[in-house]
């Protein structure tokens, strides 16, 4: 009986220790490695000397211990959730504010070509002042996961202080000519129009991921 206590307790360290790892959170994997150790040593030498009432008395300390742990892990995994969550409400937050003033400063001109309504303006002539607006914030914001100022100086939006601005210009080039030019000359494609844009490779992340997150 006491080894089964044992062999129970060391099962569902193990259990928590694969949904850590699942959940990436290397640090406390870690530290859980070292306590399972101790839970090796602590309970397995007192079963092998058949101490039945010491491993008792050391299971229900672990069990303890356990319930805290897992107390801990949940309540700092839904932190780091709802951390996340925070930020993206954040950052929608602050683009609304800016979208909702540009908005207001091209009053009147919304329909207007947007190179007569805003300055220093390289791509997307001759399409309504409004559609601008709406690529920046439907399209290419949420792709990249940012808001206005990670291109823009907010104060000054024709400046170009900003490397990203000029990096986007030559990213939205790199787009067309994908669509464009390189994807019809891949054979086999399903679509007779495939494209690609900034969410493809971005996914809601300033920088593509070269790999992915092991499951």
């Amino acid at each position: 009986m006491a080894i089964i206590f044992a062999y129970s307790i060391q099962s569902i360290f193990k259990g928590m220790q694969d949904k850590l790892k699942s959940a990436n959170l290397v640090p406390r994997i870690k530290a859980y490695f070292i306590f399972d150790e101790w839970i090796s040593i602590t309970l397995y030498s007192d079963v092998t000397s058949h101490s039945k009432t010491t491993v008792m008395k050391k299971t229900f300390a672990v069990l303890s211990i356990c319930c805290v742990v897992a107390t801990i892990t949940a309540y700092t995994g839904d932190g780091h959730v709802n951390s996340k969550i925070a930020f993206q409400d954040s950052v929608e937050a602050d683009k609304a504010k800016h979208v909702a003033a540009v908005m207001e400063m091209i009053k009147g001109k919304e329909k207007m070509p947007v190179d007569s309504v805003f300055k220093n303006l390289k791509l997307f002539k001759g399409m309504p002042a409004e559609n601008l607006i709406r690529i920046m914030d439907k399209g290419w914001s949420r792709a990249l996961g940012v808001s206005c100022g990670h291109c823009h100086n907010v104060t000054d939006w024709a400046s170009d202080e900003k490397t990203q601005k000029e990096t986007t210009r030559a990213m939205a080039k790199m787009n067309g000519r994908i669509n464009n030019e390189l994807l019809k000359e891949v054979p086999g494609l399903k679509s007779t129009n495939p494209i690609i844009n900034c969410t493809t490779c971005h996914r809601g992340q300033v920088k593509p991921a070269l790999n992915l997150e092991g499951k």
